[in-house]
């Protein structure tokens, strides 16, 4: 089963997570194929817009630390680094493309999957939705810099520092997505966002480049992803030996 994959129509493609038995959690190997497919977007001039969403009952549950191998035990040796790194990598080719990306959310959007959402430029979520950073570890891939981008330094703190998780209605009222729907309305609501710039992707292009240099700053974006990275490593090495010694 190919575990992303990605459908084009009219000048939108669907980028679709593909793991739903494990929510989504997502796979170092995942993670290049999201890249891969980012490239192969912006590669093409006929597409305008990327809609971002999961198979199954949710978005996506973070990263599979399962599939990390070691890293817990020793997440600064070069392998378990890269892979890490590798899942990092997937945020910000979403991030940086020219085209307008949609994130379509139901269900668990959790640490890496809520770096995933917020690395997009539109965010249609369902009402009841759940969204959190994640517990017992710090988190990862410039989480804090992109929750106080999208909202304030205090919801950073407060889902990303107090472990506090919010739904839908929430994320909405706090600056986090732009409109939240039910459940089985979401992914149509996010394409009809995207069909909106679909007939000029030339345009579309132009202006996403306009926004993201007049109002997002990448290298300071490449550098929150680098500043918490460290950190976050040293607290997978401490819980992975809090376990092992259980």
């Amino acid at each position: 089963m190919t575990e992303v994959r990605i459908e084009t129509d009219g000048g939108v493609a669907v980028l679709t997570l593909n793991a739903p038995r494990r929510l989504n959690a997502i796979t170092p190997e995942m993670a290049d194929d999201i890249a891969e497919h980012c490239r192969a977007v912006e590669a093409d001039p006929a597409i305008a817009a990327l809609v971002v969403c999961g198979a199954g009952d949710s978005f996506c549950s973070g990263a599979d630390l399962s599939s990390l191998g070691e890293v817990s035990t020793d997440p600064l040796r070069d392998d378990n680094f890269e892979a890490i790194e590798r899942i990092y990598r997937a945020f910000l080719a979403v991030e940086e493309l020219d085209v307008l990306t949609v994130a379509a959310v139901k269900g668990a959007a959790v640490g890496a999957g809520l770096n995933l959402l917020l690395a997009t430029d539109i965010r249609v979520v369902a009402h009841d939705s759940r969204l959190m950073s994640g517990l017992g570890l710090h988190p990862g891939g410039g989480h804090f810099d992109l929750l106080a981008r999208s909202s304030s330094p205090q919801v950073a703190c407060a889902l990303g520092l107090a472990g506090q998780r919010i739904n839908g209605d929430d994320a909405v009222r706090l600056g986090l997505a732009w409109e939240a729907v039910d459940a089985e309305e979401v992914q149509q609501r996010a394409v009809q966002i995207a069909e909106n710039v679909a007939a000029q992707p030339t345009v579309a292009r132009a202006a996403k480049r306009s926004i993201r240099l007049s109002v997002t700053e990448r290298a300071t974006r490449r550098a929150a992803v680098q500043i918490e990275r460290v950190q976050q490593l040293r607290t997978v090495r401490r819980v992975g030996a809090d376990v092992t010694r259980k």
